[in-house]
């Protein structure tokens, strides 16, 4: 009867929490693996020969626009977190009861309650880092839990009520659950500042994703390798910055604290953890709580910013090997299938594969090492002669056959040691080895998406077939010549399409050419334009030479932007990698100078790594090019925050023209100088004239930057005088964009935004054959410098050429034209003499937000009136942008498209 009973009441067999396994056969999975490795080893040779490039990328520049995914990253962090103390709970409860849940719920609410203190933002300053520098007491800790929204005690007496009614119905082992819900809430509502930290909350969601998928039935723990891994990829990308970012990485206290106070308390919890036998479900847990702790607490104190970005693009590293991962994984998967079908078939066609892609690989690495660009289809295009390329690489053949067959033999030797190596017949991929492959694929395709591309990224074949023109036009089509044609005159681009005359305006002259690109002096603070601020008084000794055109303005708030403009003579799209990156097939100033005999140089005091301008510039026909790291005498003065002093370049600049006076050479001189830019450091004693004395208005140190860049710039005009060159040079001086100084407390950037005053920037013509002081009232933009040059010099335009712009002494420019400022949010539309301005992250449909401004002038100062912009449509600017990025893309195209037919442009 009792057997009976027991056979009625016993329970089928619960289903095994193990965790189905993937098992592959060997001798595909080595070769692919080994494949993997190789490749990865080759692109971290790679990511060593750009770390220069690297950091001027990922630590000079930071843009970003928010948008719905920060919301999405957010809110599921937030899921996340209650996921997995709800996941806790249920694993404790099956395994240990309610004293194991108990224990499990202290661990979790002291490693929050450590979060919550060190991360807490209360009453205008950080808790935790006050109390660290003196700026704040205990008290200011009382009142931001206490007294001061967010009330953090509000919630703790909601959680214990809620507590105590679970232990009243005997249900305490549900009490991670109610962690869990409350945890949630409480990201939701008190920690909504973790919005803007976008990458670092989609890093922790990629970890907490791989823990809570690869772990949901696994039985085990993780393993240790496993847990630690993220930090592990952390770790490398500190150590590997370091030389370059040690300003940076020299740990402040308060990351220091911050990060340590949280790595002691989850070390304890974990050994708590291992003692009360509840290590394996809170192993699973550990990496999404280490991770998240150290991120989340240095995203809200002064310079968080520097350690939070180390760390997410440390975890992020995964990005830069995405592609050797999914080319391993299709291989993988076509190799298994055809090992399935025909077992007993030869592997020799994957071993020929894998060789393959290794040369490329390598072929791909040393011209990266050579020539900072990849082995991509706009290397190949710009190679253009394979007959040229055979003939060069035909002495190395030899070498390169011997390095082959070595490779090769090396390849079988690794098969072999692998195939004996190996004594199961099978690889099985453990839960810890799923936690790998789930992080390793969110983790990079959110670096992918969330992270500035750079060129380290892609494998050497994927970027090959992605930079061909079937991709681009694939991914990016072209227009037909009809739409292309109609689009460009909705958008008032008519001057594009006329066909350049055949004969230039004047005759041809033998002039050099100087062109000085200033940085962020915009016409309000120069004394030449604006009459108030003495800031230019020795460049002022040259007026009797100059022509001014005070309604000038820059095409983009970003100075590789407003370069790309100024020398090819086409709009830039807002992501400069649309023509850094990415080579657009336009004939640039340098390119057209070069073809009429000038001899190029380029002087510039940041780095031409900096937002790819290198790049543009390479193959351009520049004789020379010198920058903070390779400018002659640069060891002489101290270097500034972005770059070298003014002073060594100017000694550079000077030795060149002393080098083409003597020589009797025709050149193009280009100086691209860092000041004035924030935060205006290594002004020499002598121009620090203005006296600060509000530490948010830089309005002082701006204008002693000013005062130095006038001296930096009449010495070049003097050496030019004393030479004897002057009256035999073209000397354009301009800028890229404006600067926002804090001045009666407004913003302090590096002109992002778009307004009339800041857009506003100077530009100075010194033509010897126009002598005397000249005020040229013509509206016009950085697009039209190159056709303006071109034209003073008596160049023709190049016939094949779609410049957007047009000479400022042509009749176009005197009519009214729609000229196109834009930035990554706001932008302008001057048609005429009229300043319309909008913005898009205010602009809706059926709306008119937009801001309507008239162009006059009181002498060389322009003036802006602000007038009703009732009735004025806004400007196509979604169109304008889809059409700039598909003219970029496709530019040789569309140049060929329209000049081979006579009445296009009609």
């Amino acid at each position: 009867m009792n057997e009976k009973n027991q056979a009625a009441t016993s329970k089928p067999p619960s289903r095994s929490l193990t965790p189905r396994t993937v098992s592959l056969s060997w001798d595909v999975a080595g070769r692919v693996g080994l494949l993997f490795v190789v490749l990865c080893s080759i692109k971290l040779a790679m990511l060593a020969g750009l770390r220069t490039h690297l950091f001027e990328i990922h630590w000079r520049v930071d843009s970003q626009v928010y948008s719905w995914l920060d919301r999405v990253a957010f809110f599921g962090f937030a899921i996340l977190v209650a996921l997995h103390l709800w996941r806790l709970g249920d694993r404790c409860a099956t395994g240990g009861g309610v004293p194991t849940v108990r224990a499990a719920n202290l661990c979790v609410l002291i490693l929050g309650a450590m979060f919550i203190f060190l991360a807490s933002y209360a009453g205008g300053k950080h808790v935790s880092t006050s109390l660290m520098d003196g700026s704040g007491t205990w008290s200011d800790v009382y009142g931001a839990f206490f007294s001061e929204p967010p009330i953090w005690s509000v919630w703790l007496l909601m959680y214990l009520m809620f507590y105590f009614v679970l232990l009243r119905l005997g249900m305490e082992r549900f009490v991670l659950r109610l962690t869990a819900v409350m945890a949630a809430i409480y990201i939701v509502l008190l920690l909504r500042y973790l919005i803007h930290c976008r990458q670092a909350v989609a890093a922790a969601d990629c970890v907490g994703l791989a823990c809570l998928l690869a772990g949901w039935r696994a039985k085990n723990s993780l393993g240790w390798f496993w847990q630690v891994l993220p930090c592990l990829w952390i770790l490398f990308f500190i150590l590997f910055f370091r030389s370059l970012a040690d300003d940076l990485m020299n740990f402040r206290p308060e990351f220091t604290v911050l990060s340590g106070w949280m790595l002691v308390v989850l070390a304890g919890t974990t050994v708590f953890a291992s003692r009360r036998k509840f290590f394996p479900a809170w192993s699973w847990l550990l990496p999404f709580a280490l991770v998240s702790s150290l991120l989340l607490v240095n995203a809200n104190y002064d310079f968080a910013l520097n350690y939070m970005k180390a760390l997410y693009l440390g975890l992020m590293l995964p990005h830069y090997f995405l592609g050797e991962f999914i080319l391993a994984a299709v291989l993988l998967a076509v190799a298994s299938l055809y090992r399935r079908f025909l077992p007993k078939s030869s592997l020799l066609w994957l071993d020929a594969i894998n060789l393959l892609l290794i040369t490329w690989a390598l072929a791909d690495l040393r011209l990266s090492q050579i020539m900072e660009v990849r082995l991509d289809w706009q290397a190949i295009k710009i190679a253009g002669d394979f007959k040229l390329i055979w003939r060069q690489a035909k002495p190395y053949l030899p070498d390169m056959a011997f390095a082959l067959i070595m490779m090769a033999s090396l390849y079988a030797v690794m098969i072999g040691f692998l195939k004996r190596a190996t004594h199961e017949k099978n690889l099985k991929l453990t839960p810890g080895g799923s936690f790998f492959v789930v992080a390793f694929l969110s983790l990079g395709i959110a670096g992918i998406s969330l992270i500035r591309h750079d060129k380290a990224e892609g494998e050497s074949a994927i970027l090959l077939a992605e930079s061909s023109p079937w991709f681009d036009w694939t991914v990016n089509p072209v227009m037909d010549e009809k739409t292309f044609i109609a689009t460009a005159h909705t958008l008032g681009l008519e001057q594009m399409l006329a066909r350049p005359p055949g004969t230039p305006s004047r005759s041809p002259r033998d002039l050099n050419v100087v062109l000085i690109f200033q940085e962020s002096s915009f016409n309000r603070y120069l004394s030449l334009f604006d009459g108030t601020n003495n800031t230019q008084p020795l460049l002022s000794a040259y007026t009797n030479r100059m022509e001014l055109f005070p309604n000038f303005f820059s095409e983009f708030p970003g100075s590789v932007n407003a370069r790309f403009t100024t020398l090819s003579g086409l709009y830039p799209a807002r992501d400069y990698e649309a023509f850094t990156f990415h080579h657009v097939g336009v004939k640039s100033l340098f390119d057209v100078l070069h073809d009429h005999g000038y001899a190029s140089s380029v002087f510039c005091s940041d780095s031409l790594d900096y937002t790819g301008f290198r790049d543009f510039l390479r193959g351009r026909g520049i004789a020379a090019m010198y920058d903070c790291d390779t400018m002659p005498g640069r060891t002489a003065d101290e270097e500034v925050s972005w770059g070298v002093k003014e002073g060594a370049t100017l000694r550079a600049i000077q030795s060149q023209i002393k080098q083409y006076a003597s020589v009797r050479q025709k050149f193009f001189l280009s100086y691209f100088p860092v000041a004035p830019h924030n935060p205006f450091d290594g002004i020499p004693h002598q121009f620090q004239k203005f006296m600060a004395t509000n530490r948010s208005d830089y309005v002082p140190q701006y204008k002693n930057e000013l005062l130095y860049l006038d001296w930096v710039i009449a010495s070049i005009i003097d050496e030019l005088k004393n030479d004897g060159l002057l009256d035999h040079t073209l000397v354009i001086i301009t800028d890229d964009h404006g600067e926002m100084l804090g001045e009666n407390g407004g913003p302090i950037g590096h002109g992002w935004a778009i307004t009339p005053q800041l857009t506003n920037i100077p530009l100075i013509i010194m033509d010897p054959d126009n002598p005397g002081y000249h005020l040229n009232d013509t509206v016009g933009s950085q697009i039209d410098l190159l056709p303006t040059i071109l034209d003073l010099l008596g160049i023709p335009i190049p016939p094949d050429q779609l410049y957007q712009g047009t000479s400022l002494y042509s009749s176009v420019a005197q009519n009214d034209r729609k000229i196109y400022l834009n930035s990554f949010q706001q932008y302008a539309v001057v048609d005429g003499k009229h300043f319309l301005w909008g913005d898009r992250e205010i602009d809706t449909p059926g709306t008119n937000l937009l801001k309507f401004y008239s162009i006059t002038n009181r002498g060389s100062r322009t003036m802006f009136l602000t007038n009703s912009a009732a009735g004025v449509s806004p400007p196509p600017i979604a169109t304008f942008d889809k059409f700039q990025e598909n003219l970029l893309q496709n530019y040789s195209h569309y140049g060929q498209m329209i000049r081979s037919t006579p009445t296009a442009g009609n």
